[in-house]
Formats: structure tokens, C-alpha cells, sequence
């Protein structure tokens, strides 16, 4: 219509004006999309762009690997400390000059080798057999695409494809191999005694003065969090299972493709299709509906229009509404219909108006919108005196925990045979361990791995660390008791395997060391602070 009106009136003023305005659209369409795909490019290695949805994309692969991590402990704080941002930004960049180097060393990965290592993954397999469905459920619940999962695996290839590289380099001689396998096989064990808060309680004297100066100071503790309410619309996968008649050949197929996920324990041979038809009818009525389920959620979300009550698009669209009870950041769940803290903080970073994601918990899936929110504060003290009170009560006491110990250490280390006569005189349980290498845990401490480093750099001659070990239990002063030297026929037995594993060990540190020269002759531009 619009190109008929122009052929029709090609030379009157009137059209000669609108290509006027369609140019100037043009040019301050194309002025603005460079400088908005300026504004995409994070950063520039040796003149490659690494873009801002690369950046993305490593981001929240980090976050969700460290999240699986931390558990339940995970949370928006952590993240911060950890620096994911940075990390994300430096993974790309090491990425680039590992993709530079390998195509300057001929080194490449092909599609093939991209797809057996996916179907060897023992995450996606059952039975010992890549399973398409437990990997489109991976990429589904991990918000991911095929191909951003497919580039993480090349770059996890090529990365060993370099170390088997530098590998060729490596050589490890017969005592490298020894003190490696002494570090990982030696034991030692060790006494202590504990000098735990309640012990002194009854020295802690506070009046409300301090109870007043200590809230002050760690107002913040006490602080509630931020409280939303959120609605929300339900897609059940179960109520398309209706809608589902699977026929004969796609049964068939299906059943061919899923065969091994239906041997009965002992068996070699999968049961012949009549034997298990009904429930490979079921499983294949399941995939399918979750699939329609999810097709559905993806539809509401591109057709809701923008700035619109979910309460209003669901009425207009014949469909039920929730409503969930109002939770904070700081919940592992949404009340009633679970999650985890990663769907959690998602939900608490929605704008008003603004929907989620289509979001799978609990085999349905879900859209969310803010309702109400209950802004944070700080309590006033008096609503909060009892634990107030309790908390400088405890941290005093603890404070008296780690000045006793400490004055015990000094006193034991001064002189010889001391240590069972303090104990005794000051009424201290004696506890000793039972021998224990550097991979363990120290028995009845738990301790870092630094503590254990100190630990096991004592001797006879040297029973005692410098300074006493305090965790959330008390003040710990720890002694030495004795070595146990691992047996140098076992050394024999694994001096192979072992001078294998070091020289991993080894190509690691060269390859980090790699990196940081290629870093350091490379040039790197940082075009956008991920900031």
C-alpha cells in the first residue's frame, strides 16, 4: 500500500519529503546502532572483540557453578567477594589467547569431537547412555542454549588440547615423585584443649551503656531484610497431557531411542517394546506436555504487553492467578513453591510491572510479578534488647576465651612439661586425635587448610603453632604429638601413577604461567568496566 502511494505520486513534494525524513531516520538509526554496538563491546584482545552477552554468558556460568557449590549458603554477598565479574572478564580473555595461540599452533576442535565429549558427560547419561532428555532438562533448568553450552566445551577442549601440548615438556624425576607422595601420605597427629566462651560468662559484666555503643555499632545485624509478595501464573505441564495421542511410530522411536532406561536390574537385553509399552507411552505423554508447558509460558511472556498487571493479562487470557506469602532475600525458597536462592534474588531484582523469566520449579512452570514490597529497616533497639544484650555478652566472652588461651600458650611453650600440669591445674579436658594426613579433616577442629600447613611444619622440636586457632566452638591451643612417615614400598608401588599425576600437576602451573606470559606480550584493550 505504502509503495503503491509512492510509484503513484513519485514526483510531488510530498513524497520527495518522506525520503527526506526516511534518510535522516537512517542515518541517526545507523549513528545510533554503532555506537550502541560500541557500547555492547566489553573488551579488545590483540584487536578481537569480546562482546557484553559473551561477558553474560560467563558471568552467570560462574555464578550458577559457584552457587552448586555453596548451597544453601549462597547468596548476592558472596558473589560479590568472590569477584565474579572480574574472573568472568578474565576467563574471556584468557579464552581469546588460548583460541589465538592454537590456531598459530594448528591445534583445532571439530564439531565431532565437541559432540562425543557431551555424550560422555555421566551427567547426561543413563545407564551408560547419552540421554537427549536429561540434557535438554540441564540446558532447561540452567536457562541455557545448545550453543552456549557447546562453545563452554570447546573452550574446555582446546584448553586441554594446549596442556597435553605443554605436557610433552614436562619430566619429573624420582624424588619430585617422593616428596609429593610424603606430602600426600605423611600423618601426624596432635592434643589440644579448648577454651570455650561459656567458660567465662559469669566474668562478662555489661551495664546499658555497652549494650547501647554495640548496637550502634552493628546496627546492621539486626537490620530486616526487604519483603515482596509476588503473584503469579502456573503452567502445568499435566494439563496438556490430554492434548497428547503419541502414534505408533513416534512410540516406536521414542522407545528406540530410550530403550536402556528400561532393563530391569541384572538384565543385558532391554524388554521388547509390548513388555513396556504403557509406560513408555507415559514417559513420552510427559516430555511431550512439558515441552507444550514450556512453548505456552514463552507465548504469555512475548504476547503480555509491556507495564501490565499480571493479575489483569491473566484475567484477560482465562487464567488463575497465585499469590505467594512475602519472603526476603535472605529465604532459600519462595514459600510454597520452593526454588533456591538464585529464583529467589531474581524475583527481588524485578522492577514494578516487570515479569520474570518462565521459570521451572517443581515440574511446573511459572511467571512471577512483584505485588508488594515491604521496604527494609533497622529495628529500634528496644524491640531487639534480649538479643542484643546476648550477642555482647557472647563476643566478650569469646573475646576472654582467646586472652586465657593465649596466656596459656605463652606459659606451656616456656618451659617443657608444662602441658598435662596446666591442664590438670586449670581443669581442662585433654583431647588428642588419632593420626591423619593433610587431605583429612583435623579431627574435633575442622581448621582451613593453612591451619593444617602449620600443623604439619611442627616437630618435637617445635610442638607449639606461634598463635592459638579460634573458630565459632572457642580458642583451641593445639600440640604436636608425633609423625608417621608413609611406607616407601606403597611409594614404589605408585611411583608411576604418581610422577603421571605431578606431571599434570606441573603442566597446570606451566600452563598458568603460559597465560600470564601471553598476557603479558598480548595487547588488551578494556573498552567497557564490567562494572
Amino acid at each position: 500500500m505504502i509503495l503503491g502511494l509512492m510509484r503513484k505520486h513519485a514526483k510531488s513534494w510530498l513524497i520527495k519529503f518522506i525520503i527526506a525524513v526516511i534518510c535522516l531516520v537512517f542515518v541517526l538509526y545507523f549513528g545510533y546502532s554503532f555506537r550502541a554496538q560500541k557500547g555492547l563491546r566489553i573488551a579488545k584482545v590483540n584487536g578481537e572483540v569480546i562482546t557484553r552477552a559473551e561477558y553474560q554468558n560467563e558471568y552467570d556460568r560462574l555464578y550458577r557453578m559457584f552457587k552448586q557449590i555453596y548451597g544453601e549458603y549462597w547468596n548476592e554477598k558472596i558473589a560479590k567477594a568472590l569477584d565474579l565479574k572480574r574472573i568472568a572478564l578474565e576467563n574471556l580473555i584468557d579464552q581469546r589467547l588460548m583460541s589465538q595461540e592454537a590456531k598459530k599452533l594448528g591445534i583445532k576442535v571439530s564439531v565431532e569431537e565437541i559432540q562425543e565429549a557431551i555424550m560422555k558427560y555421566p551427567a547426561f547419561q543413563r545407564n551408560g547412555v547419552f540421554d537427549v532428555r536429561i540434557y535438554k532438562a540441564f540446558l532447561r533448568e540452567n536457562r541455557m542454549d545448545p550453543e552456549e553450552f557447546e562453545n563452554g566445551v570447546k573452550n574446555q577442549i582446546l584448553s586441554n588440547k594446549l596442556k597435553e601440548f605443554l605436557l610433552t615438556f614436562m619430566n619429573v624425576t624420582d624424588k619430585e615423585a617422593y616428596d609429593y607422595f610424603k606430602y600426600k601420605n605423611e600423618k601426624i597427629k596432635v592434643s589440644f584443649v579448648l577454651f570455650k566462651p561459656e567458660m567465662f560468662k559469669d566474668r562478662v559484666k555489661v551495664d546499658e551503656k555497652m549494650i547501647k555503643e554495640f548496637f550502634k555499632k552493628h546496627k546492621e545485624r539486626y537490620r530486616v531484610p526487604e519483603m515482596v509478595k509476588c503473584v503469579y501464573v502456573v503452567i502445568d505441564p499435566k494439563e496438556f497431557e490430554s492434548k497428547i495421542k503419541p502414534t505408533e511410530k513416534e512410540i516406536q522411536q521414542y522407545y528406540n531411542f530410550h530403550m536402556d532406561d528400561y532393563k530391569l536390574p541384572g538384565q543385558k537385553n532391554p524388554p521388547p517394546l509390548k513388555d513396556v509399552k504403557d509406560k513408555v507411552i507415559r514417559d513420552l505423554i510427559e516430555e511431550k506436555s512439558t515441552e507444550l508447558a514450556q512453548e505456552k509460558g514463552y507465548e504469555l511472556i512475548d504476547k503480555m504487553p509491556y507495564d501490565i498487571a499480571l493479575e489483569e493479562y491473566a484475567k484477560q487470557n482465562h487464567l488463575k492467578v497465585g499469590y505467594t506469602a512475602f519472603f526476603s532475600i535472605n529465604d532459600s525458597t519462595i514459600p510454597d513453591i520452593g526454588g533456591d536462592r538464585k529464583t529467589v534474588e531474581s524475583l527481588f531484582s524485578l522492577k514494578d510491572k516487570e515479569i520474570s523469566d518462565l521459570i521451572m520449579l517443581r515440574g511446573k512452570f511459572y511467571i512471577f510479578q512483584v505485588k508488594e514490597r515491604k521496604a527494609s529497616f533497622i529495628p529500634k533497639l528496644e524491640s531487639v534488647y534480649d538479643q542484643v544484650k546476648e550477642d555482647l555478652i557472647d563476643e566478650l566472652a569469646m573475646e576472654e576465651a582467646k586472652k586465657e588461651a593465649r596466656s596459656f600458650l605463652k606459659e606451656v611453650k616456656s618451659k617443657s612439661g608444662l602441658w598435662e600440669e596446666m591442664i590438670k591445674k586449670m581443669g581442662l579436658e585433654l583431647k588428642q586425635t588419632d593420626f591423619f594426613k593433610r587431605s583429612d579433616q583435623i579431627p574435633y577442629i575442622g581448621g582451613d587448610q593453612e591451619l593444617k600447613e602449620i600443623l604439619f611444619s611442627l616437630d618435637k622440636d617445635h610442638r607449639y603453632p606461634n598463635d592459638i586457632y579460634a573458630n565459632q566452638e572457642g580458642a583451641y591451643v593445639i600440640r604436636w604429638e608425633g609423625r608417621k612417615e608413609p611406607d616407601k614400598k606403597e611409594f614404589q608401588k605408585q611411583k608411576y601413577n604418581l610422577k603421571i599425576e605431578l606431571s599434570y600437576i606441573k603442566r597446570d602451573r606451566a600452563f598458568e604461567m603460559w597465560l600470564k606470559a601471553l598476557r603479558k606480550s598480548a595487547k588488551i584493550e578494556i573498552l567497557n568496566p564490567v562494572e
